[in-house]
């Protein structure tokens, strides 16, 4: 019986070592090039999250942007990714500052994911877009 199932019998389906679980099988699967399996594993993590933590939280954030990552890099759905990224990205400017190494990596795969669907990205210009009105 493989880690998941074993924490959803004996924790729940909605505890956070079955969100971390289901996470980390999402990855593994993500990392064999079945981007397809991994999606609904990844939507699943971030779904548990954010119902246990709220939609801020780091470890809520962490999920969603490994959805973003499987469903821009894996899958090609970059438009789709883009608004994922943008969301996390702008809770870690918000929290952490622009010069937090979170805040540094989001807005790197941000501007990969923008790039990737053939538009220009501006690190300054989108900062300020996510951080006005606060």
């Amino acid at each position: 019986m493989c880690v998941l199932a074993l924490r959803q019998q004996v924790l729940g389906t909605d505890h956070a070592e079955t969100a971390t679980a289901t996470l980390s099988l999402a990855a593994c699967v993500n990392a064999a090039g079945r981007g397809a399996v991994a999606e609904p594993l990844y939507r699943s993590a971030l779904d548990i999250r954010q119902r246990l933590f709220g939609e801020e939280h780091a470890l809520t954030l962490e999920a969603l942007v490994a959805l973003a990552a499987c469903v821009g890099s894996s899958l090609g759905r970059n438009a789709e990714a883009e608004p994922l990224y943008r969301r996390a990205l702008k809770t870690s400017l918000l929290r952490q500052g622009r010069n937090a190494p979170q805040t540094q990596e989001w807005l790197k795969a941000l501007g990969t994911c923008v790039r990737a669907q053939g538009m220009t990205f501006d690190a300054e210009d989108t900062i300020e877009e996510l951080t006005a009105g606060k």
